[in-house]
């Protein structure tokens, strides 16, 4: 229930910064929105990381620190455009979206249960889930970062602080799935 209204916080405060662009801008209401947002998405990682083993949460944010230090130095320091890398990302969204929708029909008509072969698209799905978010990060740094293409004006910041965390939280989410594996943590659930 709690991990549900921290997801219900989350979509209010994406909503009301992305669709009205004036909240972005207007000092003291985007502060308090970005708080809001960040507060809901605490709650929502808590839940989420209270059912996974704490030595497995640690080791995903110690990679995830690694990975989303070594994209932000890559970003920042590359001559490449990478706009040519549209179409590989676009493909790379689709698939998870392919294997999501077949791991759904698995878990549904294999009775409810997974097999050895449904942990297999299980782990392909947090693997390519971690790079795609990888290359999302690089992205949304270098929209920041304006460059070449045009960027988020300098008044968005508060958008480009929301994108980069969400996409930081995206990277630890799989990787916690990639580490933890189907049902890890089931007997905090007890508790």
């Amino acid at each position: 229930m709690l991990m549900m209204a921290g997801l219900c916080g989350v979509m209010g405060t994406m909503c009301s910064v992305m669709c009205c662009l004036e909240n972005a801008v207007a000092v003291p209401v985007n502060y308090i929105l970005l708080t809001v947002f960040t507060a809901c998405w605490s709650i929502v990682l808590s839940c989420v990381a209270a059912r996974y083993d704490p030595v497995t949460v640690s080791m995903a944010i110690c990679l995830c620190a690694g990975i989303v230090a070594s994209l932000t130095l890559y970003a920042c320091t590359t001559k490449n455009d990478l706009e040519y890398c549209v179409g590989i990302v676009v493909i790379l969204a689709m698939g998870v979206m392919m294997l999501s929708m077949m791991s759904m029909f698995m878990y549904a008509f294999g009775g409810g249960s997974y097999r050895a072969s449904h942990y297999i698209f299980y782990y392909l799905f947090a693997l390519i889930g971690v790079v795609l978010m990888g290359v999302y990060l690089i992205f949304d740094i270098m929209l920041i970062m304006g460059g070449k293409h045009e960027g988020l004006e300098v008044d968005m910041y508060i958008i480009g602080a929301m994108i980069l965390y969400m996409d930081v939280i995206y990277i630890f989410l799989y990787l916690l799935k990639l580490l933890g594996g189907e049902g890890d943590g089931d007997e905090y659930e007890s508790m």
